[in-house]
């Protein structure tokens, strides 16, 4: 977690559907400066943008049993005396059905089923339901 003092924070989310999919879109930004008391000076340490933008299929799970979804983010970060650095990521998932063996263990906590799965190429870390939420996730929320 990066240390200082936040400046400023703005967070916006929308969600866009139609007949054939939802895209969803996240825009975050903050400034931080260092904690040392003095704020007459400019001494912001670093300002980040964070955009994500996720879309996946209104029927998610076609007639096969999987479908997918592609989530794109970007994170930029410019520190105090011009360092920058730039992450781009890209992620295919498979959408899978809630009531589908993956999820039933995760949400069982059947670990070594689980681990069963992913050896075997059955299941995936990055797999979600049609809600979108990870096997973590539905195991966390229960």
């Amino acid at each position: 977690m990066p240390s200082g003092v936040p400046i400023t924070a703005k967070s916006r989310f929308k969600i866009c559907e139609d007949d054939n999919q939802t895209i969803s879109v996240l825009v975050k930004s903050h400034r931080r400066r260092k904690n040392d008391g003095d704020e007459d000076e400019d001494d912001t340490r670093e300002e980040v943008f964070a955009g994500k933008v996720t879309v996946m299929p209104v029927n998610a799970i076609p007639s096969g049993g999987r479908g997918i979804r592609i989530l794109a983010s970007l994170q930029q970060k410019v520190a105090r005396g011009g360092a920058f650095s730039l992450k781009p990521t890209l992620t295919f998932s498979a959408v899978i059905p809630n009531n589908s063996e993956i999820f039933q263990m995760a949400a069982s906590g059947d670990l070594t089923g689980l681990i069963k799965l992913f050896a075997e190429g059955k299941a995936s870390l990055t797999d979600c339901n049609v809600e979108g939420r990870t096997l973590l996730t539905v195991r966390i929320t229960l």
